[in-house]
């Protein structure tokens, strides 16, 4: 949202029939609801809107063509065509201007609090060698390492991310991190003379990834002091600053045996090496969406928010099939705290507004794809629906809603399942059913939107997912308990949950 709050920038995603590819776009809708407005153009994909405090101008990533290059441009600025690099918009719209020209793209674009630079993450690498034509010569890759790749990244064994500025203005990018490691998820103090971001820098980091929260001092575009605030023990992400400045929240994963449990935390913004309290051990939900949908391969775990007064954070959490935005009080979430965005729903992503009062939601469900709310949090029941891209096309179908099962597991545990049947179902029949199993294992299925299983049912089979122990949303405990025994007791707890829909009595057993 617009630091006046009157407009929201968000990206929309399309289908280009003809090329057989996603194209993303800007658009602008007011905070008060009407028509959107796409603010890029649909030849190159663009994301991440950002818009300056002082309203001026859009910020946002794309992998457009960019603008000529003189015959005195650098090896690297001729290595950025194509990349994704950050753009600058008129806050009202027209023409965009390019800002980076970084030879391996960059992302996550902030702007100070002054509006008078931009932070970004970026990969720092060796450009590839090429001929003398410009063409790229074949590279013997040596892995001394056991983590060296991503998926939907690449080989990662000699790529660092770093955190640079740049001024809004124009000019020359300085980079503020360096070193053997991954620094991420940059964030301003309130006053902008620091940023918190996350680093692995432990000697066993490429083996054991374990992120510490750091402070970095901001001196007239500059780099200034550097201190580690976190001891090492938790995995820490998306820092998060109190509005006083004093405090920093985040969130944590055990260093080891995590099993992608993200737990809610907080540390004294001066701490050195300090223990972070904890704000949600007895609540079983993990941090994050990790809910399955595959409309999206984003899980996004956007940072805490803070309320006005500093005494509520604002997290968006897994639970039980469904994730929701929770209020935590400050004293601690206890093992239920209130949400925001109650019932079977999916909230992919979540942001507050500059004055802590409206939070906007992207929300999906198992018949919905996901479209744009806001929520005052003065009054938390007034969720208002922004958007309605997908109303057209859904209008046209006739889908499945699921139907929530409880049945035990192996050893008694009580697990959770889903059935989707066909949309013309009679009970006097008998239908193939087909049983479907999610990955990780650290994930859940339950209320986002999967298209591949609307589809089987359409076509006349009934589909089982369930979320067996290994799956997150019900605890530390759960996760782990798969942990040196994969696909041991998690393939009971998933064939207990067939014969359960086998008694029901229309499946076709043969």
């Amino acid at each position: 949202m617009s630091q006046d709050g009157q407009r929201v920038a968000f990206v929309a995603t399309t289908i280009d029939e003809r090329k057989h590819a996603y194209r993303s776009a800007i658009w602008v809708i007011p905070a008060t609801g009407g028509e959107a407005t796409c603010f890029t153009s649909a030849a190159a994909n663009a994301h991440s809107p950002a818009w300056s405090p002082d309203g001026r101008w859009l910020a946002f990533v794309s992998d457009r063509e960019g603008e000529p290059l003189g015959k005195d441009a650098s090896r690297e600025q001729k290595n950025s065509k194509g990349k994704p690099q950050i753009w600058l918009m008129p806050g009202d719209g027209g023409e965009a201007h390019q800002l980076t020209w970084m030879p391996h793209g960059v992302s996550q674009p902030h702007w100070s609090p002054d509006s008078q630079y931009i932070l970004f993450s970026a990969t720092v690498a060796p450009l590839d060698e090429e001929t003398e034509d410009g063409k790229a010569l074949p590279k013997v890759r040596v892995i001394d390492r056991l983590f060296y790749k991503l998926d939907g990244v690449g080989f990662i064994h000699d790529r660092r991310q770093h955190i640079f500025l740049v001024k809004a203005a124009g000019g020359e990018p300085q980079q503020l991190t360096s070193g053997d490691w991954d620094d991420r998820d940059p964030a301003w103090s309130p006053d902008g003379s620091h940023i918190a971001f996350a680093s692995s820098r432990g000697e066993d980091r490429w083996s054991l990834p374990c992120f510490d929260l750091y402070t970095l001092g901001i001196e007239n575009g500059s780099a200034g002091e550097l201190a580690r605030i976190t001891d090492g023990t938790l995995s820490c992400s998306s820092p998060s600053w109190s509005p006083d400045g004093n405090a920093i929240a985040f969130y944590g994963a055990l260093r080891l045996h995590s099993v992608s449990h993200n737990e809610l935390y907080t540390i004294a913004a001066g701490a050195r090496l300090g223990e972070a309290r904890g704000l949600s051990h007895e609540f079983e939900g993990s941090c994050g969406d990790w809910t399955n949908s595959d409309t999206t391969d984003e899980q996004l775990m956007p940072e805490p928010a803070w309320s006005r007064d500093g005494k509520t954070l604002y997290i968006l959490a897994s639970q039980r099939g469904a994730t929701r935005v929770y209020a935590v009080p400050s004293e601690g979430a206890g093992k239920q705290p209130p949400t925001i965005t109650p019932g079977n729903v999916d909230v992919l992503d979540c942001s507050m507004d500059a004055s802590h009062s409206t939070m906007l939601l992207l929300i999906e469900d198992a018949t919905h794809v996901a479209e744009i709310y806001a929520c005052s949090l003065d009054a938390p029941d007034s969720l208002r629906r922004l958007t309605s891209f997908n109303d057209a096309l859904f209008n046209e179908l006739k889908l499945s809603s699921p139907e929530h099962i409880s049945y035990a597991g192996y050893e008694g545990w009580p697990m959770d399942g889903w059935i989707l049947k066909p949309p013309d179902f009679d009970a006097t029949k008998k239908y193939p059913l087909i049983v479907q199993i999610h990955g990780g294992p650290n994930t859940q299925y339950g209320y986002g939107f999967l298209h591949e299983m609307q589809m089987l049912a359409a076509n006349g089979y009934v589909v089982l997912y369930t979320n067996p122990r290994g799956s997150i949303g019900y605890g530390h405990d759960f996760a782990l308990a798969v942990r040196g025994a994969w696909a041991e007791k998690d393939s009971l707890d998933i064939l207990a949950g067939v014969d359960a829909v086998i008694a029901k009595g229309y499946i076709d057993e043969q």
